[in-house]
């Protein structure tokens, strides 16, 4: 059986110890205070969209078909979206993905596209990118690849895990289903405002999460440690 002191064991053994994002490297710097901890995130590519490109009031959902993303788009379904339709009645959302196969309601001004081969028009063409999140753990990578494509973003607490600084910057934060529809519209309802998150998750990619950035720790200590182990 598994449990948190064989995990403690284990992970004291390893010469260096990886984690993806900052929270999970924070706990286990605290589960082994000896050991070599470097975070190192999914990386992202800045990819660039020409602003005629986006859609008025489109929404993007995309994900896979695991019980978290399947129970996150129910509660944007069922809880979210009529609020978000009573206010601004035009909004359309597109979701993307094998989380599809698991709904067959049909619901107004969505579309259910399934598994798609290339996935820049659906972000060149959203306003929002949507991240409904009420389970799961570790970095959302769909997080990453929206911020990639320069869109703003809207999520649970849960679906903005280990990016916490990008809080009320590229990503607004609700986790009650009215305010997670009022955090929509702000975003739908106020170019400026969706403008600035655009720019801020642009420079937040080139910055922060760059190949060249993101795993040059990981590419330092792994020279250091050949160094070490063949000296000269």
């Amino acid at each position: 059986e598994w449990d948190w002191q064989k995990e403690v064991e284990q992970l004291a053994s390893a010469d260096v110890i990886v984690s993806i994002q900052q929270d999970d490297a924070v706990i286990l710097k605290q589960m082994t205070p000896h050991a070599e901890v470097i975070n190192a995130p999914m990386s992202a590519v800045y990819q660039p969209h020409t602003v005629d490109e986006q859609i008025e009031g489109r929404c993007v959902f995309i994900a896979s078909d695991i019980e978290p993303n399947v129970n996150g788009l129910q509660w944007l379904l069922e809880a979210v979206w009529p609020e978000v339709l009573r206010a601004n009645p035009s909004t359309t959302l597109h979701v993307c993905g094998s989380v599809c196969s698991q709904f067959r309601q049909t619901y107004h001004n969505v579309r259910f596209l399934g598994r798609i081969d290339d996935l820049a028009p659906e972000y060149g063409a959203a306003e929002v990118c949507l991240l409904p999140l009420r389970t799961g753990s570790g970095l959302k990578i769909k997080l990453v690849e929206a911020l990639s494509h320069g869109r703003a973003c809207v999520s649970t607490a849960v679906g903005v895990q280990g990016m916490g600084q990008l809080t009320d910057k590229a990503v607004l934060v609700a986790d009650k289903p009215e305010d997670f529809a009022q955090a929509m519209l702000t975003v739908l309802q106020h170019p400026e405002k969706r403008k600035t998150m655009e720019a801020y998750a642009r420079t937040y990619v080139v910055g922060h999460l760059a190949p060249e950035t993101v795993y040059q720790p990981l590419v330092d200590w792994i020279h250091q440690h050949i160094q070490q182990s063949n000296p000269l």
